[in-house]
């Protein structure tokens, strides 16, 4: 009779349920995914939102767990979801736990401000920091940008490219009628906040009266909220500060436009979410996005910190139904062809049983 083959067991870890941003979304999207093939995924959270003792203690509890789940069971991947500064170092700690195991060690890299981590670290940190990338069996970015970024800094690692993908599964959100212009992310100056409200600011005198713009995120909300306020802006906003799943798809359903004017990125799953939605979108061109997103043909890209253009392209894309109509269903089959999450998981398990232990 021919022997089954066994499982691959990968321990993954990343942040908490409930933390906000787009690694929890990859994370959740690999965890709730219902056709991995002979791989196991045991997940174990290493980080929460909340003050430092918490978060110190939170990660000190996972990384028990993680000694536990080494110490007693066959682990053969350890995949790593990481940003940068604390969750690079945090990560650096389970990289070791992991190799000790004699597991292969993947680090996912997420950061969007990692180049500017690394840059300003010390000659210490940077020979510590090109150790640890060293050290992974394979480190994932998001973008062919941040591979070419990442080879040139450290030509000793070994990288690939595995963009963020959207399930599949979500409806056309877009309706010609609507009204709303949407910011999802992180409130602040690295996604260009401030930028877009100068951009209002400008566009105020040439906007039809019930143009309104969603400011979907956590971060500076009341310094945004009183920079508003400042400018006679207040009555353009329709919402303002972090929302629930469902209450961004309602917001998002009531958008002509979404709008995304940051410094810098990997591969935002709010941008891929939207395109998938049918939105037309204006984002910055930076990092990744270009790969997402060609100007003209499925979204339009605007230079970071120039609310002249961010108004310019709004104003386009208000002023005319069919070019968000058309934007909209490029950027949508955009997704459909090319960041969808089967294809993505199929790559990971590719990769996954290439290393499982015999």
């Amino acid at each position: 009779m021919r022997k089954e083959k066994t499982n691959c067991t990968v321990l993954m870890v990343g942040p908490a349920a409930g933390v906000k941003g787009g690694i929890r979304t990859v994370v959740e999207q690999y965890l709730s995914w219902e056709h991995w093939e002979q791989v196991k995924l045991l997940y174990v959270p290493t980080y929460v939102d909340g003050f430092a003792v918490k978060k110190l203690l939170f990660f000190l509890a996972g990384l028990f767990r993680i000694i536990g789940i080494l110490l007693t069971r066959r682990v053969d991947v350890v995949h790593l979801h990481v940003s940068e500064r604390g969750s690079f170092w945090r990560k650096a700690m389970v990289l070791s736990l992991g190799k000790a195991a004699g597991a292969k060690v993947i680090l996912h890299h997420h950061g969007a401000e990692f180049f500017d981590f690394y840059e300003k670290a010390s000659p210490r940190g940077k020979k510590h920091i090109a150790g640890v990338i060293r050290r992974a069996d394979e480190n994932i970015v998001l973008s062919r940008y941040h591979c070419r970024m990442m080879e040139q800094r450290f030509p000793q690692g070994k990288f690939m490219v595995l963009y963020n993908a959207v399930s599949g599964t979500g409806a056309r959100l877009y309706h010609p009628e609507a009204r709303g212009i949407a910011f999802v992310g992180r409130l602040g100056q690295r996604k260009g906040t401030y930028d877009l409200i100068r951009a209002m600011e400008a566009m105020e005198p040439e906007l039809p009266p019930d143009i309104r713009f969603f400011f979907c995120g956590d971060g500076e909300v009341e310094q945004v909220s009183g920079l508003l306020r400042e400018k006679g802006l207040m009555h353009r906003v329709g919402h303002l500060g972090w929302c629930s799943k469902d209450e961004l798809r309602a917001l998002l359903a009531r958008s002509m436009v979404y709008i995304l004017p940051s410094y810098h990125e990997g591969l935002p799953m709010s941008l891929l979410e939207a395109m998938y939605a049918g939105l037309p979108c204006v984002a910055t061109n930076v990092d990744g996005i270009p790969e997402a997103i060609r100007s003209g043909s499925n979204g339009i890209l605007v230079e970071p910190g120039d609310p002249a253009q961010i108004s310019a392209a709004l104003l386009r894309l208000v002023r005319s139904s069919g070019e968000r109509m058309a934007l909209g269903e490029a950027a949508r089959h955009t997704v459909q062809t090319t960041f969808l999450l089967a294809p993505q998981v199929e790559t990971l398990t590719a990769l996954y049983k290439g290393w499982r232990k015999q």
